[in-house]
């Protein structure tokens, strides 16, 4: 019976040592695969939501395609000029009326006694509103000088350079996102004044406010990618 088993132990070992490696041990290689076709969904998904970022902020899917249609189209480039620079005032305009309304009522009594406006944690999204508000209207203000003057050559400085190419990114988004920032916090201290009162009819439409603003927000975003 030992010898019998013996003779099985060393056969077993033979066609071991006869079996391709790939066939003892699969598990590298699906793992190889397994990550290259996670860092391949994962580059995919980056770069979709890059394009998102850019359609939203600028009007093209991409620095390139900015730079095509200023180096070959000059009617489409006026036109998208022409497009950004009305982005800017109009952010401008909405950035005012966002620092004016807030400003208000940090400076005034408050307006109804149901709603808890001169709490502190109000007071503190109010005033930030209206900080991001003035920056986002600083940085319009300078994007605005800016596209007067942009050129292709512009164009060709920031594909060059990386530090050119964030500073221009930056200076595209940063009216925009310094806005959405301000309303932001206007809509979060009106939903802390509201939660902070009694009322309870108050309570739910301002609940169904802030739910309808995140799904605007959502819409936006997702017509974009």
């Amino acid at each position: 019976m030992a010898r019998e088993w013996e003779q099985a132990r060393a056969l077993c070992c033979s066609c071991l040592l006869l079996c391709p490696v790939q066939f003892l041990h699969p598990r590298p290689y699906i793992m190889a695969e397994e990550v290259e076709s996670a860092t391949s969904n994962a580059l995919g998904e980056f770069d979709r939501w890059r394009q998102c970022a850019f359609r939203i902020f600028v009007g093209t899917p991409s620095l390139e395609r900015l730079q095509e249609i200023s180096a070959k189209n000059k009617q489409e480039w006026f036109e998208l000029k022409s497009r950004l620079t009305d982005r800017a005032a109009n952010a401008n305009t909405v950035g005012a009326l966002v620092v004016g309304a807030t400003a208000a009522f940090l400076t005034t009594s408050p307006p109804t006694h149901f709603v808890e406006w001169d709490g502190v944690l109000t007071y503190c999204f109010l005033g930030a509103a209206v900080g991001f508000g003035l920056l986002s209207i600083l940085s319009g203000f300078g994007l605005l000088v800016f596209l007067n003057a942009m050129g292709p050559e512009d164009l060709e400085r920031a594909k060059d350079s990386r530090f050119k190419f964030a500073i221009l990114i930056m200076l595209l988004t940063m009216p925009l996102t310094l806005l959405f920032v301000a309303v932001t916090c206007t809509a979060v201290a009106w939903d802390v004044a509201v939660w902070a009162g009694g009322t309870l009819w108050i309570k739910v439409v301002a609940t169904c406010g802030s739910l309808l603003f995140i799904f605007i927000v959502f819409v936006i975003i997702a017509a974009h990618y």
